[in-house]
């Protein structure tokens, strides 16, 4: 098996990563926002302990970007 580094490498293999939406919760108030995202595809279920190439982004303080990759390895 192999282990990958980053998403170049991973791109290699895959001309088509799929993409999920993460599981996240917030909340705001008059001045506030708070996200709280979860690398995972539901709130029940095991997040993603080895995550590579985040990044996170915000264009003129309205879009924000969260970006991650997953890289899962089986014990078995």
């Amino acid at each position: 098996m192999e282990i990958f580094d980053n998403a170049q490498q991973l791109s290699q293999y895959s001309d088509n990563i799929p993409t999920l939406p993460p599981a996240l919760r917030w909340a705001q108030s008059i001045n506030d926002t708070f996200i709280e995202v979860k690398f995972s595809t539901r709130w029940d279920s095991p997040a993603c302990l080895d995550l590579f190439d985040r990044t996170i982004t915000i264009e003129n303080s309205k879009i924000l970007t969260i970006s991650a990759m997953c890289r899962n390895v089986s014990p078995f």
